[in-house]
């Protein structure tokens, strides 16, 4: 079936339509619908997750860089679903967009407190990022032997580590309705959408 709640809706057979207004389209389902950029499946996914994106980038991402983290976290996820397979469970792509994201938005400052880190120590949040989305192997030698000496990058580390558990937490702080409009107006170029199916 295609509703995992079918056969228990009112509805007599499970249709995408169905899928969509009862919010538990299966994932084989949801991401080709995503990937073709259909308006009503991208509104929902994004209402359905952006808290949790959000709450993953206030970890790590200075505020005024907050609203740029989360946009280019569901830019992402878009990029990474219209390559996936689509039996690929949208939320673990949107976690690794996530994780890209926020990564590529940390401040990175010295152990003293100044902005002028090593070149490692800028790279080690995309590296940390890539390393925690399978993309690096996790005992990459370098990356390991900077960690164990560079207190800044340990400290990047636990943060990132924290934002993961951000994500995986409910959130009741989602973005402003504006951030959703300007995605989805990006996205498919019908922005002013207000509601879904």
């Amino acid at each position: 079936p295609i509703c995992q709640s079918w056969p228990d809706c009112a509805v007599e057979r499970p249709c995408p339509a169905h899928s969509l207004r009862c919010g538990r389209a299966m994932n084989s389902l949801l991401l080709p619908l995503i990937a073709a950029r259909d308006p009503d499946a991208m509104a929902r996914f994004y209402d359905d997750h952006a808290g949790s994106v959000r709450q993953f980038c206030a970890t790590v991402c200075p505020l005024d860089r907050l609203e740029d983290a989360v946009a280019a976290a569901f830019l992402n996820f878009l990029g990474r679903a219209v390559d996936a397979d689509p039996n690929t469970d949208p939320r673990d792509l949107l976690y690794r967009a996530t994780r890209e994201a926020a990564a590529s938005r940390i401040e990175v400052t010295s152990r003293h407190g100044s902005p002028s880190a090593s070149a490692i120590c800028i790279a080690a949040p995309e590296l940390l990022a890539s390393r925690a989305n399978g993309e690096l192997p996790r005992a990459d030698k370098p990356l390991l032997k900077h960690l164990r000496e560079c207190e800044t990058c340990r400290k990047t580390e636990a943060m990132l580590e924290m934002a993961e558990g951000a994500f995986e937490e409910e959130s009741w702080l989602n973005p402003p309705p504006e951030w959703r409009d300007a995605w989805l107006e990006l996205a498919t170029g019908t922005g002013d959408r207000k509601s879904v199916v």
